[in-house]
């Protein structure tokens, strides 16, 4: 049953309406009220027949949702609202941005990680894992190293600028030829938050993080909001303080500082709102004003899991999920009406999900015991079959387009699951392996675990032909 859990947003406003649940409006809160519905019904209606006019042919109805929810939360006049209808998506993943993967253009971008000797801070060799960012082509097919050099061998950080860098969240692509990425190569330093240019193959540093990470929240073109944190001692017992900056693309200067509160933890930055999981509620937030929506409250033992935000409709999808098991339940808000409500899926424990323009892809909860691990638990990952349902109507009939029946998982607890585009599926390798062991009292047993670094990667699966290659690290 769906859950109506938010407010009133205002659509051609940059304000939320206040609440009401503990008495009338004032007189003049009625008039801004009546003045903002005007306001939008105007706005929807521009925005329909403008669109109607582009395209009557339109029958998806995808595009015709998106330009009218956009003409009417961005504008108060003809004008703005024309400005403000977009073209229906190029294909089913465009405007989807996620918590899980980065798309910009028709390219892909996803981390690779292999085990190879690599240079160490004391100017030695050692044997361990490093980290490459790749592209897939999701037109062509075609796939390859961030790093453009043919000869790079990329085994040295020293020498291949693009080794060991790392995303902290999507869209940080200020364009398709910038990103924004933290570079960590010496283990004893805090990482360099890096703006790379792609087309002529440079980089410079950008911000120094104050300690493991900077994670980045989003950038409007001119700047980047990040949130660091910094430990310090209180009364001997260590205490985190974490700062959300926004920090300026052309020379690094700090333009915003501010001290969070405790249990806010931001995730994303978007259209100057800052969305946080608070512990137990989820909400945008102005930065300059701190004005919060509550958009759902939840129990202090959940938490938000994979996440979507789809930028023609202006809708943000999301899980909250019970981090025992890593399985939760679906919701939608929507910008346009400011309801958020709870999403009817086909089965109640969901351990994975993608959203796209027109389907859901999911996983459901489906524990398997490969034995014990070496820490002496259980390994129960989920999520060896994906289904498919309509996004517009979630309670039809689901289609299981794809079961892994080797011994890999499509998805597992905190790491990245699957991508499908298309026809096509691409997944980590998260390989199932065991070795014999000896136990302190000469006890031969076998120990299982899940081994996602080597050099298989990632999986492409023709969903159509069953036919999988592999992608290869530096290919």
């Amino acid at each position: 049953m769906k859950k109506t859990l938010a407010l009133i947003l205002s659509l051609a406003l940059p304000l939320f309406l206040p609440a009401c649940g503990n008495g009338s409006l004032s007189e003049r809160e009625k008039a801004v009220e009546s003045e903002v519905l005007a306001i939008r019904a105007e706005n929807e209606a521009k925005a329909e027949s403008l669109s109607n006019a582009e395209d009557p042919v339109r029958t998806d109805g995808v595009g015709e949702d998106a330009g009218g929810a956009d003409a009417a939360s961005s504008a108060g006049d003809a004008d703005s609202a024309e400005a403000a209808v977009k073209p229906p998506p190029k294909n089913d993943w465009d405007g989807i941005l996620s918590s899980e993967y980065q798309t910009v253009g028709n390219k892909y971008y996803f981390r690779m990680v292999t085990r190879m000797r690599h240079r160490n801070s004391h100017g030695g060799y050692s044997v361990g894992t490093v980290s490459l960012f790749h592209w897939l082509d999701l037109a062509t097919g075609d796939y390859g190293p961030i790093c453009p050099d043919p000869l790079c061998a990329h085994d040295d950080g020293a020498v291949c600028k693009y080794l060991e860098v790392s995303f902290q969240a999507d869209n940080l692509f200020v364009d398709e030829n910038t990103m924004l990425a933290s570079r960590d190569v010496n283990p004893n330093r805090a990482p360099q938050l890096c703006l790379f240019d792609l087309k002529n193959d440079t980089m410079r540093s950008l911000y120094q993080a104050k300690m493991f990470s900077a994670d980045l929240m989003g950038t409007d073109g001119d700047s980047v909001w990040i949130v660091d944190e910094v430990q310090k001692t209180v009364k001997k017992q260590a205490v985190y303080i974490t700062t959300l900056y926004r920090v300026s693309l052309d020379d690094g200067e700090i333009l915003y500082e501010r001290v969070l509160p405790e249990n806010c933890r931001p995730f994303l930055w978007r259209d100057g709102l800052l969305w946080c999981d608070n512990v137990k509620s989820l909400t945008p937030t102005d930065p300059d004003t701190w004005e919060e929506t509550v958009i759902l409250n939840y129990e202090s033992d959940d938490q938000i899991g994979a996440w979507y935000y789809d930028t023609y409709r202006d809708e943000f999808w999301f899980s909250i999920i019970n981090p025992r098991k890593t399985t939760g339940r679906l919701y939608r808000y929507s910008a346009a009406d400011g309801v958020c409500e709870e999403i009817p899926m086909p089965v109640d424990e969901i351990y994975y999900f993608q959203l796209t323009n027109t389907k859901i892809y999911y996983s459901p909860y489906d524990p398997v015991y490969i034995g014990p691990n070496y820490m002496g638990g259980l390994w129960d990952y989920a999520g060896r079959t994906i289904y498919t349902v309509s996004r517009d109507d979630t309670a039809g009939e689901p289609v299981a387009v794809y079961t892994e029946t080797e011994d890999r998982f499509l998805c597992r607890a905190g790491v990245f699951g699957y991508f499908v585009f298309g026809d096509t599926l691409l997944m980590d390798s998260n390989q199932i392996v065991s070795r014999l062991e000896t136990t302190p009292e000469g006890e031969n047993v076998w120990e299982w675990w899940i081994d996602q670094a080597g050099d298989v990667h990632k999986i492409r699966v023709n969903l159509k032909t069953g036919e999988r290659d592999e992608i290869l690290f530096g290919d």
